[in-house]
């Protein structure tokens, strides 16, 4: 569950005021180090003690996108004090600079059966596609926020769902879908029709896949975080080129990849969860460097649940075409964190509930 941050003292913006963000000064080079020896920096200044409890909880924040003028949307389930409230997927989007533009919130549910937005994407035209893993579907809006359509049932049939994850669109407009429960990446076109379905090898005897993040280059190729601990790189038609990863801690290591995304040079940057951290690779899967998310020094929590240090867990991950890398940071310290094309800080700002 996530945490509304705090205070950001160095490096915040008020969720709603329309302030841009303030960019973050340098420190000294803390972290892990890359694959070249490159050192990214710190948070730009220690979080305040923060509560990852009931009564800080803001709820999910999943998924990160770009449209064409490098705007970027975040998808986040609200929590509510009250059990019984409706709230639907909440959607923000932000200026690359870290100015709140718009926020929109589709029709709710009871809290018992709420909405978990667990991907977003944004096409050529600027609609918005959100995998709601909850309901097991997919919601699509306009440019402005309005609800176009609702694809998609909990199921194992094609154009059906379990738990989808990551989203993409590719030039065209078809939609790629990472279904999660169901082991298998899906593709839509532009009305929701299905178009193709493959199903990810599994990772081990009696084990499923568990496509979490996905992306898609100009040539048609797919590329898929696979929450089992490996990345796929799938052609056109879905047969698997390349495959790598395992568990742990190393370089060409995961602890739940989640998110992934392509860079200029045809670089995979992949959200790696539960290590805080980022690695970019080649696009054949070299390891060439990773950088952590904030703080991975000292303990997760305190005796009384308080993170005076805490760690940032990447759940999404966006490059714009001039390289800067963009990271959604869920649990306990929701934010947008912005990085340049060799890992180092550029900006960081909270994602709240207005």
């Amino acid at each position: 569950m996530k945490t509304i941050l705090a205070l950001l003292t160095a490096a915040s913006v008020l969720l709603g005021s329309g302030a841009p963000v303030t960019r973050a000064p340098r420190q000294p080079d803390v972290g892990v180090q890359g694959a070249h020896g490159h050192a990214p920096l710190s948070m730009t200044a220690p979080t305040p003690a923060a509560r990852c409890d009931a009564t800080t909880d803001y709820g999910d924040a999943n998924g990160l996108a770009l449209d064409a003028h490098d705007n970027i949307y975040v998808a986040l389930s609200p929590a509510s004090a009250d059990a019984n409230a409706a709230g639907g997927i909440e959607i923000q989007k932000w200026s690359p600079a870290g100015r709140l533009l718009a926020t929109w919130t589709t029709p709710g549910a009871r809290r018992g059966r709420g909405y978990h937005p667990a991907g977003v994407a944004v096409d050529g035209h600027g609609n918005i596609y959100v995998a709601d893993a909850n309901a097991s579907r997919i919601i699509k809006l306009s440019a402005t926020g309005q609800v176009l359509a609702t694809w998609g049932a909990p199921g194992t049939a094609a154009g059906q769902f379990a738990k989808p994850a990551g989203i993409a669109v590719d030039g065209r407009g078809d939609v790629y879908v990472a279904d999660k429960g169901n082991g298998r990446v899906q593709v839509l076109d532009a009305t929701g029709r299905p178009r193709a379905l493959w199903r990810l090898p599994s990772p081990g005897p009696g084990q499923a896949s568990l496509p979490s993040g996905i992306a898609v280059d100009g040539r048609g190729r797919v590329y898929v975080a696979d929450d089992a601990i490996r990345i796929f790189v799938l052609s056109p038609r879905g047969a698997v080129l390349r495959a790598w990863g395992s568990k742990g801690d190393q370089p060409d290591q995961f602890r739940h990849p989640v998110g992934i995304a392509l860079d200029p040079r045809g670089r995979l940057d992949i959200a790696d969860k539960l290590n805080a951290r980022i690695q970019q690779f080649s696009p054949t899967g070299t390891p060439l460097t990773r950088w952590a998310m904030g703080s991975t020094m000292g303990r997760w929590f305190d005796a009384q649940g308080v993170a005076p240090a805490q760690p940032a867990f990447p759940t999404g991950v966006a490059v714009d075409a001039r390289g800067t890398i963009d990271v959604l940071a869920g649990w306990c310290t929701s934010r947008i964190q912005q990085f340049s094309p060799t890992g180092q800080t550029i900006a960081i700002w909270p994602v709240a509930g207005t």
